[in-house]
């Protein structure tokens, strides 16, 4: 009877440790499925985060250019004014040198004209 007593308590002792450890191997792989979902998750939120970080860089980067090429407008607006004021000063002199030499004209003589 005790060999038999023994064999029952060897069987219920290889049961229990055969049980524990389906339960550590189901415990275990519980356990590695949640770090590969929290690890998907993490790297899913790290992708957004970096998209949105790049899509605010796209966007400031344009803001920049924006502002540049407004730069560039004003100077080439200055530019033309200031053209334009040349032009217009250079066109008044030649009138009143037009006008000087007609003055000039008119105060000869006439024989002094048509020579």
């Amino acid at each position: 009877r005790t060999l038999q007593t023994r064999q029952a308590e060897l069987l219920s002792k290889l049961e229990s440790e055969t049980k524990d450890k389906k339960e550590l191997a189901e415990k275990t792989s519980e356990l590695q499925s949640k770090l590969d979902k929290e690890s998907l998750t993490k790297r899913k939120q790290l992708a957004n985060t970096q998209e949105i970080r790049r899509e605010q860089l796209v966007a400031e980067h344009k803001e920049q250019m924006k502002i540049i090429d407004q730069n560039y407008l004003k100077r080439i607006k200055d530019f033309e004014v200031s053209a334009q004021r040349e032009i217009d000063l250079l066109d008044r002199q030649i009138q009143e040198l037009e006008d000087l030499q007609l003055q000039q004209n008119k105060d000869l003589p006439d024989d002094a004209k048509s020579e």
